[in-house]
């Protein structure tokens, strides 16, 4: 990594706010995930506009092969990162390579520009559930939400307000599913708690139902 950087943090920060949903369309035994070509397909544009590139190359290790990803700047600036790649010891041993090294460029990519799959862009259909910056607080009580008909009231969080009022604007089956990726992430953040993730949950089974109608 240059030793001061100036000109690709600004390129990062042009090229978040032109990035696309990358989308998790490719399927294995445990479900859905981005592969390497929709990654790069969703990223390549919005790269290329702002004067980034990545290059992944390789390097012998110690007792495995390094897996070396640089994100590049027009400026001359880059950010490099070395990653191990750790294989199994099956009967194939190229293809056991040349699997680790698809699924850890993935990862490097993903790491070193600092995205994920999933991440919603402002004109999905499904809203960013992250909190907004609160206002100074009130000295009023928090507002009981009820759990569709049931005579049962939980306390909501602004997260989950939030989320609630999210889902009740979803219009499509693929924001459905995008809303549903960030609950669990959310939840496994400790960001809701366990009764607002499945008070959510219901709901947004209830918006796919009438959506599907």
């Amino acid at each position: 990594m240059t030793e001061q950087l100036k000109e690709l943090p600004k390129a990062l920060c042009s090229f978040y706010a032109q990035l696309p949903t990358i989308h998790e369309e490719a399927r294995a035994n445990y479900g859905k995930y981005a592969d390497l070509p929709g990654i790069l397909a969703s990223l390549l544009p919005a790269m290329r506009a702002n004067g980034l590139a990545v290059v992944q190359t390789f390097e012998e290790g110690e007792d495995r092969p390094i897996l070396v990803t640089n994100l590049l700047h027009t400026s001359g600036e880059r950010i490099e990162s070395r990653l191990p790649l750790v294989t199994s010891n099956g009967r194939n041993v190229q293809h056991d390579l040349a699997g680790a090294i698809t699924y850890f460029r993935r990862y490097a990519l993903l790491a070193i520009l600092g995205i994920a799959p999933g991440i919603v862009d402002d004109d999905a259909g499904a809203a960013d559930l992250d909190p907004q910056p609160a206002a100074k607080p009130a000295a009023a009580k928090p507002q009981l939400q009820q759990q569709g008909n049931s005579a049962k009231a939980i306390v909501l969080s602004p997260m989950a307000k939030s989320a609630t009022k999210v889902i009740n604007g979803i219009k499509t089956e693929e924001a459905a599913k995008e809303t549903r990726t960030k609950l669990t992430a959310k939840k496994n953040m400790g960001e809701l708690s366990e009764k607002e993730y499945d008070h959510l949950l219901k709901l947004l089974t209830e918006r796919e139902k009438l959506i599907a109608k």
